[in-house]
């Protein structure tokens, strides 16, 4: 079920790759559902693109990413083996920490472990990232570089947030998400907000990812 957002802030922002394995990736939302219930009783309040964006014409939805990550407490990495290959996995997380977030949740699907994903950490480079269009590419590396000088520096940025922080499963920090400061922005769309449990992956149902 979606909901309209209106002024309601978003726990959590929830990032993939459409490329990584379905079934596994639930596998790892559910888990971070879990815990959530169980410390704040009550389901969490999500963005998740295959519920949030009209996949058919989503630039409307995409132009807003800026303002659902600022107002999201968290962002929720369901990690697989392509998470740290794919531009648009890349895009949320710099936009994340570019408007402020630090609360990073990272989520390793039953498929990828620990030590295949320190590898891949040790060896980020957002040059080496894919994305179906070359224009999205280009757009996000001049706007990386505009931001942070250069690509490296945001290589390094990225390693210095992500390394260390990996789990199976998932927990959420300390301190509970509806008393969260900062999240004022007006969203310019409608249905942002994700009811957890009746949520389906979006591969079950046919659609392509970005």
């Amino acid at each position: 079920e979606t909901r309209p957002a209106g002024t309601t802030q978003i726990d959590a922002f929830i990032t993939h790759s459409w490329h990584d394995p379905p079934d596994a990736k639930w596998a790892a939302l559910q888990h971070w559902r879990a815990e959530f219930l169980r410390k704040y009783h009550r389901e969490p309040r999500v963005w998740l693109d295959a519920a949030c964006v009209d996949l058919w014409a989503p630039s409307a939805d995409l132009a807003n990413l800026p303002v659902y990550l600022a107002r999201s407490c968290q962002l929720v990495m369901l990690v697989g083996p392509t998470f740290l290959t794919r531009l648009w996995c890349v895009i949320e997380l710099y936009l994340f920490m570019h408007v402020g977030g630090s609360s990073v949740e990272l989520c390793l699907s039953e498929d990828f472990l620990p030590g295949a994903y320190s590898t891949q950490l040790a060896a980020f480079d957002m040059a080496r990232c894919e994305c179906h269009f070359k224009r999205d590419y280009e757009r996000f590396v001049a706007f990386v570089e505009a931001t942070s000088g250069t690509l490296e520096s945001f290589n390094q940025d990225a390693r210095r947030l992500l390394v260390g922080t990996a789990r199976r499963g998932g927990t959420v920090p300390s301190g509970s998400p509806d008393g969260a400061e900062g999240m004022r922005h007006e969203l310019a769309n409608g249905h942002v907000v994700v009811e957890m449990q009746v949520v389906e992956p979006a591969a079950r149902r046919g659609r392509q990812g970005r």
